[in-house]
């Protein structure tokens, strides 16, 4: 009954936070499938227009050739791991926060906090990178069609969460890697 509760608080959360990442409380690589490119490194800028958002990644001694993912959009900066992941062909970049740092002293408000993961597929060129996410709508609609073949939770609010495997996650992602409609459109970053 706590695990319930404890899980409802945090997709709860998600909705404060306005995320519409998918979230999975397990990594989409195993040791393995780690996969390290010289070529991540540096710092990258959306190329659209009138956004200010900008992603550095360095090299992490969290995880053995692992990133660490400075994520700075509008002016707030925030760091997350992030690990690049082969699985086939193709490469996915799974970003996680190893250590939950919330600004505040409040014990009862930093509880409703859990930290996930989020994967997107990448593709590394020259001098940009193209990342697609997977979109949370096209997700949920799946979920309801009951054309998910993977374990996850609703809320009460009716959002979800993966509870999947991490060789589950690795089976949807191959199902739909070429699938248009399971992402949005394209973030293209242009190397600074």
């Amino acid at each position: 009954m706590m695990i319930k509760r404890i899980l409802t608080l945090l997709i709860v959360s998600f909705i404060f936070v306005g995320c519409t990442l998918i979230p999975s409380l397990n990594p989409i690589y195993k040791t393995k499938d780690i996969f390290f490119k010289e070529s991540l490194l540096g710092a990258w800028a959306n190329m659209e227009e009138k956004v200010n958002e900008n992603w550095t990644f360095e090299k992490d001694n969290f995880l053995k050739n692992s990133y660490k993912l400075i994520h700075t959009k509008k002016g707030e900066k925030r760091e997350f791991n992030a690990v690049l992941v082969k699985i086939g062909n193709d490469f996915f970049i799974d970003i996680f926060i190893s250590q939950l740092k919330l600004e505040s002293n409040n014990y009862l408000y930093c509880s409703h906090f859990f930290p996930v993961h989020t994967f997107s597929k990448i593709k590394i060129e020259k001098d940009k990178i193209i990342i697609q996410m997977f979109d949370y709508e096209w997700m949920t609609k799946q979920i309801g069609e009951k054309q998910i073949e993977m374990d996850y939770i609703i809320s009460s609010e009716n959002t979800f969460l993966l509870t999947a495997s991490t060789e589950d996650l690795q089976k949807f992602v191959i199902k739909n890697k070429d699938n248009k409609e399971a992402f949005y459109d394209d973030l293209i970053l242009k190397k600074n």
